[in-house]
């Protein structure tokens, strides 16, 4: 059976429910009873459209389409089932629901791939409930020790593990830890968060790579004193200097084109005091770019600029780099076969990278990994106006069922 638009948009919508708001937004935070009813309903239709459902010890659940050989990987697609508070309806369940209905159309026209296809729904891959981003797609590299993961804890001081025995994972699973290299490859659809294809009048991309995450954690230290007494030319103010730093950041990433962004978006004052000069900020410097090259030419002109800013102010810095992610490409053959078949179905698209995090760059540093992008209006993305059109996803989804149909076979 071919593609069904109006199943691709029901599906939407009876996912969409679970933790939708009346801003119109959604709230489906990993392990809430709406994570949970949205997986229950995701089984059920993964049941009936002939997969094995099996959920691993933190929640990620995994349909599984058989094959006729068994014994070889499958091959693996899909996306994540959590949100951001009071976030989008498109992020994430694009990739989920056009998984299924591939699923669904294979089981409909009794195809019987060579090799099985697996649909994962990951866990909490926004970070929202722990502060830990794509958790899921960590566990099952094995990114991160399991001791680790359950003593994360969430803002109510709620550990993972006290989560995990609530809800009972470990009762009914058949995956364990590391188990990423029990797939062939994956390939993730989802909406692009960003403006270019939108810009360029495009209904799909692929991604060539996801950028790499430098932190820069600065800390200014001036000299508290006396807002009335202190005379400007005695000053030693670090908010003043730490507003020096920010507007260079600003001005310098904005003539590097679409090479690198940076953000200041975390900042504290001491000792926050109206009449009191600031004596002492904190700030982290955040920088994106799919070019490593670029990411470290950049790190190395804020250090030279706060040398510059402590001459300047009379102040001094302390300066902590941390790679949190580096720039990952993704596989170049599967990159080759989305292009095959998208020039096949006479689907226009670009490459360009993925400024947003994704499990696939978890995935991407394991098994052969691949993403395709749908726009989003006005590049607008973790808000409730979130939209991706329905065209663009129809598009993804023949260009998705093509792909895996392709994969499938070797």
């Amino acid at each position: 059976m071919p593609i069904q638009l109006q199943r691709l948009k029901k599906m939407f919508n009876q996912l969409a429910a679970f933790g939708d708001n009346q801003q119109g937004g959604l709230n489906r935070l990993t392990y809430s009873s709406d994570f949970q009813q949205a997986q229950k309903w995701l089984q059920q239709e993964l049941e009936v459209a002939g997969a094995q459902v099996q959920t691993d010890t933190v929640g990620n659940l995994f349909g599984i389409y058989p094959g006729r050989r068994e014994e070889l990987l499958p091959v693996a697609t899909g996306s994540h089932l959590d949100s951001v508070p009071n976030g989008g309806k498109f992020d994430g369940a694009i990739g989920i629901i056009t998984a299924l209905e591939c699923l669904k159309s294979w089981h409909e026209e009794h195809y019987k791939p060579i090799r099985p296809l697996k649909l994962i729904a990951f866990a909490e891959e926004e970070g929202s409930r722990f502060g830990t981003v794509c958790l899921g797609s960590q566990f099952m590299t094995g990114h991160m020790p399991l001791n680790i993961f359950t003593c994360l804890h969430d803002n109510q001081g709620k550990t993972l593990h006290e989560y995990l025995s609530e809800m009972a994972y470990s009762s009914h699973t058949n995956i364990s830890q590391n188990s990423i290299l029990s797939n062939y490859c994956f390939v993730e659809v989802h909406a692009e968060q960003g403006n270019i294809l939108e810009k360029k009048d495009l209904s799909l991309g692929i991604v060539s790579s996801i950028v790499g995450i430098r932190h820069i954690d600065v800390c200014i230290l001036g000299k508290a004193n006396h807002a009335g007494t202190t005379t400007m030319n005695r000053r030693q103010d670090a908010l003043v200097a730490a507003a020096q730093l920010v507007t260079w950041v600003y001005h310098e990433v904005s003539s590097l084109s679409d090479q690198c962004v940076a953000t200041v978006g975390h900042l504290q004052v001491w000792p926050n005091t109206e009449n009191v000069i600031p004596g002492r900020v904190e700030l982290t410097v955040e920088i994106r770019s799919p070019n490593k090259d670029t990411l470290d030419l950049f790190v190395q002109r804020i250090l030279q600029t706060c040398k510059t800013i402590e001459q300047e102010f009379q102040i001094q810095t302390n300066i902590t780099r941390n790679e949190l992610i580096p720039p990952i490409p993704l596989n170049q053959t599967l990159q080759k076969q989305l292009v095959q078949t998208a020039n096949h179905l006479n689907y226009p698209f670009c490459f360009l990278p993925s400024w947003a995090g994704h499990d696939a760059m978890i995935f991407a540093q394991y098994i052969p990994t691949a993403m395709i992008f749908v726009p989003s209006k006005n590049g607008i993305s973790h808000s409730p106006e979130e939209f991706s059109d329905w065209r663009s996803i129809e598009h993804a989804t023949h260009l998705l069922d093509k792909t895996l149909r392709t994969l499938s076979a070797q």
